[in-house]
């Protein structure tokens, strides 16, 4: 990582532009020097306040010394609830942002173009339980390990382990009233793709913690 002090003295074609981006955006805007130029590399959200980000990417562009006369090149990486399809689309989509403003000073026009494509914030993924769409952001459910499903969809599953854990426990109860909780199995709710796991959705009784 580098000082964007650094940049400006090396790299001044471009240091007012990333100046005014690193005040607008000082936490999702990183810096990185290379051979080629400069990796600006910016956290693309959009742009909710108070609940949860349900569709992010990392934009990384690369600015050479020949900057705006030479356009930047641009990544996209580590898309979160972006379909390959979409995310196919975004990429063409920059490139003609890319030449539709040849010569110029991009960056902002870029960041402007990725928060509005992803604005919606709901993901073009399908649900991992029932492989519908989403249709509304409050019916979104994203996991810490970044898959997604709806709210309901998740609950009927968190439900359904309940239910499944408390009949197995009771036919082990049944035959043994004294088994001790240690020798009891666990009750556990991970994600249906990966095994992590999740916070459960439903109150878990007494006897079966």
């Amino acid at each position: 990582m580098v000082t964007l002090e650094s940049i400006q003295s090396t790299y001044p074609n471009c240091a007012d532009e990333l100046t005014i981006l690193k005040s607008a955006f000082p936490t999702e805007t990183k810096f990185d020097l290379c051979n080629e130029g400069v990796y600006v590399n910016i956290l693309v959200t959009p742009g909710v306040v108070g609940g949860p980000v349900n569709v992010c990417f990392k934009l990384r562009v690369l600015i050479s010394s020949e900057y705006p006369r030479i356009s930047p090149l641009v990544e996209l990486l580590d898309p979160v609830g972006i379909s390959d399809s979409d995310l196919s689309k975004l990429e063409s989509d920059i490139k003609d942002v890319l030449h539709s403003s040849a010569g110029e000073y991009v960056i902002f026009s870029l960041i402007d173009f990725c928060r509005e494509f992803v604005s919606s914030n709901i993901p073009s993924v399908d649900c991992s339980i029932c492989f519908e769409n989403f249709q509304r952001e409050e019916d979104v459910n994203r996991s810490f390990c970044n898959h997604f499903f709806h709210n309901k969809c998740l609950l009927d599953y968190h439900n359904n382990l309940l239910s499944t854990y408390q009949s197995e426990l009771g036919a082990i109860l049944e035959k043994n009233p004294h088994c001790p909780k240690e020798m009891r199995p666990i009750l556990r709710f991970p994600c249906p793709l990966c095994k992590k796991e999740l916070p459960p959705l439903v109150e878990v009784p007494s006897d079966c913690v």
